[in-house]
């Protein structure tokens, strides 16, 4: 879900024809990337051989 928003927003950043647009799709962007940061640190630790869990942080 988060991802969509970022990968859409960012392109429409490289196409902005105007400041006004481009402020927008890059705070879109920015809220695509925040979301993608909390669900990827999930990820990471899912990932993360149990054994190691507790010694790696992000």
């Amino acid at each position: 879900m988060t991802l969509t928003p970022y990968i859409v927003a960012a392109a429409a950043s490289g196409l902005a024809q105007d400041i006004i647009s481009l402020v927008f799709w890059r705070f879109l962007t920015g809220a695509g990337i925040s979301g993608e940061y909390s669900a990827i640190n999930s990820t990471i630790q899912e990932l993360v051989p149990a054994r190691l869990r507790g010694v790696w942080t992000s």
